[in-house]
Order: C-alpha cells, then sequence, then structure tokens
C-alpha cells in the first residue's frame, strides 16, 4: 500500500531537533516520519558530554522505489507561459517493464496527449514530456499537476506545485469615492486592443474608509524583500489596525490573502509578526541600534522606525524582547544627547522626542522636553526651515506630549497654512528642506498631517479634501508606493477611523452593471466594518462600449450614511507592446553568452543546458537614494548563485579574475553596481544599493536554461524605494528555450 501511495509532500530537511537526552548507557531513540522525496539522506549528529567534549557522527540511507517518475518542471511560471512538464521514468526492478505515464492537471492546459507509453530494461531511465501553456486567466497561486507512472505491479504518483509569478506590467484605471446619493454611476470603456481573456474591474465598498484598508495590508503582507525597515512597516501596520480599531483577527474583517514564503509554506498573522520580530532582533548591532540589513551598520533612522514598530506591536498585544526595546531606546536618547551633527540637527531631535514619548517607560524626557520647547519657540526655524513631516510630528508631539496649549495652537496654524490644494484635493507637500532620509513624500506628509488632525480632533474645512487626496493617490496595486507610504497612511486612516468612526450607519447597497445585479450588502452597526466585494472578468464586459456602473443606495434611518466604493480596472497589453520607461532612471536589459565579454550578439533563444549572462546597464541622471534594482528572469531559467560550491568551477574562476576593487580605478573607469544588499531569489535578482552617484552602472549575473519552452520576459525595474515615481523600465518580451 505504501508503495502505491501518491507522494507530494517535499521536504529539504526531513527532521531536526534541538536537544535529545541520553539514557544511562550514551543511547537515544528517535522516531520521525520521512517526506516524500524519493533521494539520499544524509543525517548529522552532535554531542556534547557534561564535560563538554564535543563530537559528530554522520550517516547516509537512500529512499527509493522499483518504479520511480521524478518531475521536470521551472520554479515558477507566469500567465501565458507554454512550456514543457517532464517525467523522468527510472526502472530499478529487475524485470523489464512496459511502463504508461500519465499528466494531469486541474490548471494547467494540456496542449499533448495525457498519456505516453515506453518500454525500460531493468537500470535504464528515460524522460517524457508534456507540453502544456499556463491560462492567461489563472494569476496568482499555484499550478498543481500529477504525474503517475503505471507497470503491472508497480506504480509511482508525484504531485507537484508550481508558483505563479503574477504580471505585474498590467495598466490600471482607478477611481474611488464616497456617497450620499441614492444612486451613483461610474462608466467603463474597453477598447479592442487590449488582451481581451485578461484583466478584469474590482469593486468594492463599504460603509466606512476601512475599505482601502484591505489592499494596503495586502501589499505589506506580501512584500518581498525584507530590510529592517519593511519588516517593521508591515508589522507596523498590523499592531496599528489590529489596536486602533479593536479587531483581535484582522483576517475576520479584511480581505487579506494567504501570506507564503518563498518555498510555498503558508502563515498566520501571528506567525508573521514572530517571524519578523526575529528578522528584525538579528539586525540589532551592540550598541543597540538595528541596521537596514544583516550585516550593516546601526542607522539612527531605521532604529527609529524599529522602536516605533516594536512600541505598537506591545500595545496590540504582542510580545516582544523589552530587553531589545530598551536597548535600542537608549541607543537613541544617547546619540539624540550626545552626538553633535544629531544634536543640531533640530528635524532629528522632533523625530526622536515623537519615537521616545510615545514609549510607556520612558522616563528621561527633561532634556528633550526643552529642546522641544525651544524649538516651537524658535521663530525663523517653526516658520522657513523646519520640514512639513517633522512640523506634523511636531503637531502630533504637542497634542499628545502634555505641552501648553500655546504651543500647539501655533504650530497647527503654520501646519495649516501650508496645506496645497489641486484637482485631486487638498495635500502637505515637500519642501526645500525634506527629510529624505526619513522617508519624506508628499503622501507621507499628507498622511502625518491627517493623523495630526485626527489627534486634535480639528475638524478644518478641508479635511475632506486631504483624505480625498489620499485616496486619488493610490497605485495601481491599492497601496501609496512604498511600505513607508503605505504604514503612514494606514497610521493616518486608522486614527481617522477612531475619531469619526460612523457607527450609527444603517443602509442597503445594491451593485448593478449594465442593468444586471450582481451583488448586495446590509450595512449597520454589527457589520460597520465589512466589506462588499466583486470582481467581474472582462470577458463579461462589452468592449468598445460603454459600461455602466450603478450603486443603488437606501438609507434604513434619518441619516445620511456614506458609501465608499473602490473601483479598479485591471488590462493588459500584449507583453511586446510593453514599452520602456525613463522616469528618473534608464535601465537596459540584455542576455549573452558566456564567452560574448563585449556583448555584441544580445540573445532571444537557448537551449537547455545553456548558461548565459545576463546584463543590466543603468543610467542615473542625478543622486538617488535607496536604489532597488528587480530583474526578473523568463521561467524556463534558474539563476547561478555562485556562492555555493556545487556550481560551475569555471563562472567561479571568470568571476574571481575580474580586477580587484581599486578607488581611482572605480572612480574615473569602472562602472559596475556593487550593491550594499543582494537577493536571488526564483524568479528574479533584487539588488539594493543605499546611495548611487549620477553615472552610469552595469552589473552581471548568470542564468542556466532549465525548461523547455516560450517564456514570457518581464521587464527589469530601477526605483528609489521610498520615491517610487523615480523609476526605470526595460520593455517586455519573450524568450525561448530548445
Amino acid at each position: 500500500e505504501l508503495a502505491r501511495k501518491k507522494r507530494g509532500i517535499f521536504k529539504e530537511t526531513a527532521f531536526w531537533q534541538a536537544e535529545v537526552r541520553t539514557d544511562d548507557f550514551g543511547k537515544a531513540k528517535v522516531e520521525f516520519t520521512l517526506p516524500d522525496n524519493l533521494t539520499t539522506w544524509q543525517t548529522e549528529t552532535l554531542g556534547i558530554t557534561r564535560d563538554t567534549k564535543v563530537g559528530v557522527s554522520y550517516l547516509e540511507f537512500i529512499t527509493k522505489k522499483e518504479l520511480m517518475v521524478v518531475p521536470l518542471k521551472p520554479r515558477f511560471i507566469v500567465p501565458g507561459d507554454t512550456f514543457y512538464i517532464g517525467g523522468q521514468i527510472f526502472n530499478q526492478s529487475r524485470d523489464t517493464q512496459r511502463i504508461t505515464l500519465k499528466f494531469d492537471s486541474q490548471t494547467l492546459k494540456l496542449l499533448d496527449q495525457p498519456l505516453q507509453k515506453i518500454t525500460l530494461k531493468p537500470d535504464e531511465t528515460q524522460t517524457l514530456y508534456f507540453q502544456v501553456e499556463a491560462p492567461a486567466g489563472f494569476e496568482k497561486g499555484e499550478h498543481h499537476f500529477i504525474l503517475s507512472a503505471k507497470t503491472n505491479g508497480l506504480e509511482d504518483t508525484v504531485e507537484q506545485v508550481i508558483s505563479i509569478t503574477r504580471n505585474n506590467t498590467y495598466e490600471v484605471t482607478a477611481t474611488c469615492n464616497y456617497t450620499t446619493q441614492k444612486e451613483t454611476r461610474e462608466y467603463v470603456f474597453l477598447p479592442d486592443n487590449i488582451v481581451k481573456d485578461k484583466g478584469a474591474i474590482n469593486i468594492k465598498s463599504s460603509a466606512t474608509l476601512a475599505v482601502f484598508l484591505s489592499d494596503a495590508l495586502n501589499y505589506l503582507l506580501q512584500f518581498p524583500y525584507g530590510c529592517s525597515e519593511q519588516i517593521a512597516s508591515r508589522l507596523n501596520a498590523i499592531a496599528i489596525v489590529k489596536k486602533g480599531l479593536n479587531l483581535p483577527n484582522l483576517v475576520d474583517k479584511f480581505q487579506l490573502e494567504k501570506i507564503k514564503d518563498r518555498e510555498g509554506n503558508e502563515y498566520t498573522i501571528d506567525e508573521v509578526v514572530e517571524i519578523g520580530l526575529a528578522k528584525i532582533y538579528n539586525n540589532q548591532k551592540s550598541d543597540g541600534g538595528f541596521s537596514y540589513w544583516k550585516y550593516g551598520e546601526s542607522s539612527f533612522y531605521c532604529t527609529l522606525d524599529v522602536v516605533d514598530t516594536l512600541n505598537n506591536l506591545s500595545q496590540a498585544g504582542y510580545e516582544i524582547n523589552e530587553n531589545s526595546l530598551q536597548k535600542a531606546a537608549d541607543y537613541l536618547y544617547r546619540r539624540i544627547t550626545t552626538d553633535y551633527n544629531l544634536c543640531r540637527n533640530k528635524n532629528t531631535v522632533i523625530l526622536t522626542a515623537y519615537t521616545l514619548f510615545n514609549l510607556p517607560n520612558f522616563t528621561k524626557d527633561g532634556a528633550l522636553r526643552e529642546k522641544i520647547i525651544s524649538i516651537t519657540n524658535d521663530k525663523l526655524f517653526i516658520n522657513e526651515q523646519i520640514s512639513n513631516s517633522s512640523l506634523s510630528y511636531l503637531a502630533i508631539l504637542l497634542t499628545k506630549g502634555n505641552f501648553s496649549s500655546y504651543l500647539k495652537n501655533k504650530v497647527f496654524q503654520i501646519l495649516e497654512n501650508r496645506i496645497d490644494i489641486d484637482s485631486r484635493g487638498a495635500f502637505l507637500e515637500t519642501n526645500k528642506n525634506f527629510l529624505w532620509y526619513y522617508y519624506e513624500t508628499p503622501i507621507k506628509n499628507t498622511a502625518l498631517l491627517l493623523k495630526a488632525l485626527a489627534s486634535d480632533e480639528r475638524d478644518i474645512k478641508v479635511l475632506d479634501k486631504v483624505v480625498r487626496w489620499l485616496l486619488n493617490s493610490r497605485q495601481k496595486d491599492g497601496a501609496w508606493g512604498s511600505t513607508q507610504n503605505t504604514s503612514a497612511v494606514i497610521d493616518a486612516f486608522t486614527d481617522f477611523l477612531k475619531w469619526r468612526r460612523e457607527t450609527e450607519s444603517d443602509f442597503t447597497m445594491e451593485l448593478q452593471i449594465n442593468n444586471h445585479k450582481k451583488g448586495e450588502y446590509h450595512f449597520y452597526k454589527e457589520t460597520i466594518l465589512d466589506q462588499f466585494s466583486k470582481e467581474v472578468s472582462l470577458k463579461d464586459l462589452k468592449f468598445n462600449e460603454l459600461n455602466v456602473v450603478k450603486f443603488l443606495k437606501e438609507n434604513l434611518n434619518n441619516l445620511p450614511n456614506n458609501l465608499y466604493y473602490d473601483m479598479s480596472l485591471k488590462y493588459f497589453l500584449p507583453v511586446e507592446q510593453i514599452s520602456p520607461r525613463d522616469e528618473g532612471f534608464s535601465i537596459e536589459r540584455e542576455y549573452y553568452r558566456v564567452e560574448d565579454e563585449d556583448n555584441e550578439n544580445p540573445l532571444k533563444e537557448a537551449k537547455v543546458g545553456d548558461v548565459l549572462r545576463a546584463h543590466l546597464k543603468i543610467t542615473v541622471p542625478a543622486a538617488r537614494n535607496f536604489a532597488i534594482v528587480e530583474d526578473f528572469i523568463p521561467a524556463g531559467f534558474e539563476i547561478v548563485n555562485l556562492e555555493l560550491e556545487t556550481e560551475q568551477k569555471s563562472l567561479l574562476l571568470r568571476e574571481k579574475d575580474k580586477p580587484e576593487y581599486d578607488y581611482y580605478y572605480w572612480r574615473y573607469h569602472d562602472r559596475t553596481l556593487r550593491p550594499d544588499f543582494k537577493e536571488l531569489h526564483d524568479d528574479r535578482a533584487f539588488l539594493f544599493k543605499e546611495r548611487l552617484s549620477p553615472g552610469v552602472y552595469e552589473f552581471d549575473y548568470y542564468v542556466r536554461a532549465l525548461t523547455k519552452g516560450k517564456f514570457t520576459h518581464l521587464p527589469a525595474v530601477v526605483s528609489e524605494m521610498y520615491f517610487p515615481e523615480n523609476f526605470g523600465r526595460t520593455p517586455g518580451g519573450y524568450f525561448e528555450i530548445k
């Protein structure tokens, strides 16, 4: 029975246990269930005696079957790709076998016959292939497939998954609004030149601003990279919403996607917090500060972010390492009171006081309090030199920190006088003194403005326009362009919801598209934070004519009752029509053969087994901060990690033969990009550089062709992490592996 069992649980580590105690004779017994891998396993056992003698023992054993099938598949896939899935069949029996191999999948479209037959002699192996297509409309999650090899009395059935990398080079037209009217209409026009079998219109509605938090939370929870700030922004948003809206379980009210890591493991919100905290603690240095990445130096401004996050998590009911928080707080206080450059930076003093004054156990507020009062009374600084970001933080600090109402009102008056108005609403621009090193942007400033107004319950005339400007500034994914911006808006909206909570709303909403009812919902006290959501495929809409979307509202009380709604139309252009973009950067990408050192013959096709060199060329016209590069590879390739000893020695030698770093040579001749941090994912290479001076930079890495097929090659993108409007993008295209 076990020999016929379907295999589907595969692990790189079959078993791990931190501690095993031996008996009086020095022996111990450990039992565990092996996963479904058929391979050679190695056990490593470390022993330590009471007198600290240490020993290690290794043992190998093999798990196999007489008939085995090993799936050959890409590590990921992009919707629309056509490729081959292989089944490598091993006959390890003593007899010649007539074998039938069957392919089955509920999500992949099979372009071949589902059954193939071969004859294998003992100890022979052969690979059979099935051509499949990843449906364009299946845009996220995983594809599952089953390969089953059978012969007389022998069987091996394997279930495998292929993760889906979204094609994020889609176009989005979005609108959002809130209304008290009984009927509201929106219109959607679909031109003929877009891809008709991909994309959808997504409509969400709610009785509160909470409808706009789901996409923002999903953006942070699914963010693929993890420096200390990005992890802190993710955890901070969880803590703020959970604490601010008194929601023990966020999943109950917000439509959150499943949270998975690169290996496909699924996690709960609380597990995400636990894992994130462990990563953050790992980036704390001996002086108490936190670095952006594991091997970096302590960053004062990164530590401000982390301390704020740890405090919010603690107040939301999560258990944190209090010693870590105390060390970080001591680091901030020590630096702000003894470091000359930080002490004289009044903006930084405000940021530090804001963070430390929020800590419940902070008692050293005397010196900082005097500095804040002195800064607030400095007319030249307050009126002309302070950044808008610091001014907002100062307004919140003076509201919550037991300062005089005179100082508070003076700062709020200056803050309100700095508000600008445009066609999108009212906002707080960055001025000439903006704090790039603390991620200041107009979006973050406007979010801080809203948070300040909510903290003082200050109902100014343009309050609605401030909210509207933030709603109109969202990106196509429903977030606000960066982890910092998004976290700041979530924080502001949560405070605004607490202040202006519309708990007395009672109405029904009906959604119609082209006069066809698509759903309805009753919003009242018990469902006030609920969201109604409906996704309609483009295939179900009209092309080359107007589609009419109606929101019909019926009040069940005597109040006006706000209806908030959010509509986003996602559509795709054919990949070959995706054009390059130069918006503050430019980037070029080509693949070359390893021996083509002069980059003379760019490639659009390769053979299975070929190793190619990916070449990036980035032009930076002005100094940029916190720059990132995301280079997506075609799904039929894998990135060659030269840090692994098992990789090709010739490639390692080629890399080592490059000229050693020399400051003079690099300054005047070398254009190699040397990232501060690098991550190699299954589907992309990620590079981070804290600061890029103007110039031209080049970066090479290697990819290996694994799977036959025609694959989408998504554009490479370079951008500023906290100023994503500064970016560059290569064109899209296809790459064929034969």
